[in-house]
């Protein structure tokens, strides 16, 4: 699953936000926030380390859950639980990696941040506007505190801005913007859409370009760390 999902981000970046996307209102939906905010008992022992940071088990479970459930639903008689397994380890890992490279790179989430996108955040708001009383009663349902949800959600936003950095630095050669011109002109695209098309082209291209920079990135973190996972005891 993770394989397609990162083969369709580079060959249709636009199919592969649209799937990201329906994944998460899911979780908004169902309060899926849980990949490191969740407070653990002190006596808990850890199920694996990335770089000496302890994933425990509450993160695990809580996140297997949510995926078992909705993968489950989304593939039917393909569903293998091992599969959701991966997946989820997989979401540990990477979030502990971007969360230690957002440190490094110096980049955080202040609390004015993190309040404005609850502010926005339509699930807690009645008629349009933040309903402190409605943002309490749908945690309490979750079985989520206010303080484990925004410091979960505030981890959530830090991992975006440092994706949002790799992608930002990168830009397209003229060599590439050349290349993109002369296939469109191959498909004999009519001179009243040209500009457009070109517009458009460019900009699929450059989708493209950041999000197999953002992957290779995570990918040469994953070479880089120290992961031990104890999957027997999962």
């Amino acid at each position: 699953m993770l394989k397609l999902l990162r083969k369709g981000a580079i060959e249709n970046p636009f199919v592969y936000k649209l799937i990201m996307w329906v994944l998460a209102i899911v979780f908004v939906v169902g309060m899926g926030w849980g990949l490191g905010g969740f407070v653990k008992d002190s006596t808990e022992k850890d199920i694996g380390e990335v770089n000496g940071a302890g994933i425990s088990k509450a993160e695990y479970d809580r996140n297997y859950e949510r995926m078992y459930k909705l993968y489950r639903d989304l593939l039917q008689d393909n569903f293998k639980e091992e599969m959701v397994k991966n997946f989820v380890i997989d979401g540990l890992i990477e979030k502990k990696l971007w969360l230690q490279a957002a440190r490094e790179m110096g980049l955080s989430i202040s609390i004015e941040n993190l309040q404005d996108v609850l502010l926005h955040t339509s699930n807690f708001q009645d008629k349009g506007r933040f309903d402190l009383e409605l943002y309490r009663r749908v945690l309490r349902v979750n079985r989520l505190s206010p303080e484990v949800y925004e410091q979960s959600l505030q981890e959530d936003l830090t991992v975006e801005k440092a994706k949002n950095a790799i992608r930002d630095a990168v830009v397209l050669t003229p060599s590439e913007i050349a290349e993109a011109n002369a296939a469109l002109k191959e498909k004999k695209t009519p001179a009243d859409q040209q500009a457009q098309e070109e517009a458009k082209a460019i900009s699929g291209l450059l989708q493209q370009k950041r999000q197999r920079a953002v992957l290779a990135y995570q990918e040469n973190l994953k070479a880089n760390a120290k992961i031990n996972i104890q999957r027997k005891i999962l």
